[in-house]
């Protein structure tokens, strides 16, 4: 039976950067079995995952459906949708692209409670893209006061196009 020699190095996975011996040799401080690579590794994938969530709100995309958030009171639920935009204007990440359908588009109507939450968003880069049929159908196309307006081609291109969808 043989005797484990617990010094040894672990075997190098398979795409991994290892450090070198000559790192360690010169001042590198060795952490257990190890070593500083196996920490630099984690700082560079920690930076890449921080990194591509950072662009990722650059595909992201709201989808908003309706005046509110959830079902049960109105008054409750136009109060947190008013509450999440004010959120968003708050947030570093940004987000690329807010789409008004079926209801949703009386938000971006005069009188919306949203609409100065909207200009932010909208001058920080944020695209507001409402229905032309939904504004249509409400009667609401000459009182849209934020954005612009698209078919709903152009909408499923957007959403197709997206990382990341949030239906509201």
């Amino acid at each position: 039976m043989s005797k484990s020699n617990y010094n040894e190095r672990p075997m190098p996975v398979p795409g991994q950067h290892q450090t070198s011996a000559v790192q360690h040799a010169s001042g590198g401080q060795e952490a257990g079995a190890l070593g500083t690579g196996y920490f630099s590794i984690l700082e560079e994938q920690a930076a890449h995952q921080l990194e591509m969530t950072h662009s990722m709100g650059l595909k992201t995309v709201v989808l908003i459906t309706s005046t509110g958030i959830g079902q049960g009171d109105q008054q409750l639920a136009s109060s947190l949708m008013s509450q999440f935009f004010s959120n968003l204007t708050r947030m570093e990440e940004m987000v690329r692209c807010i789409l008004f359908v079926n209801s949703g588009v009386l938000l971006v109507t005069e009188g919306s409670d949203v609409l100065p939450h909207l200009h932010v968003l909208q001058e920080r880069g944020t695209e507001i893209i409402s229905s032309i049929t939904c504004l249509e159908h409400y009667r609401l196309t000459d009182k849209i006061r934020m954005g612009s307006t698209a078919n709903l081609f152009t909408i499923t291109e957007k959403l197709m196009d997206s990382l990341r969808v949030i239906t509201l």
